[in-house]
């Protein structure tokens, strides 16, 4: 028995090859960093881990990733840089006074966070193209 289509057959193949070689090739974005927090300062086994929100914006370079896992976090957090900080299932309980986050840097991505107690949840001073999702 002879194959009806050889000829199309390898050309969905090699066309196949080079798809994923361009996508895979020059210039695809390279990841950008990340840093974890945790309260208890496990991070399921990921690097560098910060037992503190606050500790990891500092710990990171602008354009970093930050994942703060479930949990709560009793600190003010201020930022300063364009990070993304996501949280979802995490809780940052800034007591009494104060901003819970302040924010003073741009194009900052907060996502999943919540926030209570403070006299102001979210503070801004100068800050610019910050992005606030539930």
């Amino acid at each position: 028995m002879t194959d009806r289509y050889p000829t199309t057959a390898w050309a969905v193949l090699a066309l196949t090859a080079v798809s994923l070689m361009t996508c895979a090739g020059a210039g695809a974005a390279s990841p950008k960093p990340r840093a974890y927090a945790d309260p208890a300062g496990r991070c399921r086994a990921k690097a560098p881990c910060y037992r503190s929100i606050q500790a990891a914006v500092d710990g990171s370079a602008a354009g970093s990733v930050i994942r703060a896992y479930p949990g709560v976090y009793h600190e003010h957090v201020t930022l300063s840089k364009a990070l993304t900080l996501n949280g979802r299932g995490a809780t940052i309980a800034g007591g009494n006074a104060g901003a819970v986050l302040s924010m003073t840097g741009n194009e900052a991505v907060i996502d999943g966070l919540r926030l209570v107690g403070g006299s102001v949840g979210v503070a801004l001073h100068g800050a610019r193209a910050n992005r606030l999702r539930a």
